[in-house]
């Protein structure tokens, strides 16, 4: 489809993300309603059969085609502001991402070692592990990961 095609059924609003039916698509969609479901944490719109992540839909209808890999740099998947995209890498998208469940320090990229009773500090570049060392605090393994973070991952860190 050409992003003509998407602006004939939809309307997109880069200052809230937000996209609003122009025609409907079926007798169930109202006109001027607002456009999609969220199936696995992202915002989708169903159109002509197929399935469109809203995020990837943005960047299509403003700048007239499909990125790679876009990234949501405050990492809300449902914030579809064009400021709040940007294209990324595959690393730089990983190194974006949250707090992993199994965390128990609070600090992404900080464990703690029972073997060795300190806490360890990691970062992941060009897919391989970094030790940045064992430290005897938390605020020590905590400072460590943050300029590691400066020094490798940049605008894409998520602390």
């Amino acid at each position: 489809m050409k992003s003509d095609d998407f602006s004939d059924w939809l309307t997109y609003h880069p200052d809230t993300g937000i996209f609003n039916w122009k025609k409907s698509p079926n007798q169930r969609i109202i006109i001027g309603a607002v456009a999609g479901t969220v199936k696995q944490d992202y915002i989708v719109i169903q159109l002509n059969g197929k399935l469109y992540r809203a995020h990837r839909l943005a960047w299509f209808m403003t700048f007239g085609y499909w990125p790679i890999l876009l990234d949501h740099k405050n990492c809300n998947k449902t914030d579809n502001r064009i400021n709040n995209l940007r294209e990324a890498t595959q690393a730089q998208n990983l190194a974006n991402q949250g707090l992993r469940s199994n965390n128990t320090s609070g600090i992404k990229g900080v464990c703690w070692m029972k073997k060795a009773q300190k806490w360890h500090a990691v970062i992941v570049v060009n897919k391989k592990r970094v030790h940045l060392g064992l430290f005897s605090n938390l605020e020590d393994a905590k400072a460590a990961r943050e300029q590691a973070n400066s020094k490798y991952q940049a605008e894409y860190a998520y602390e």
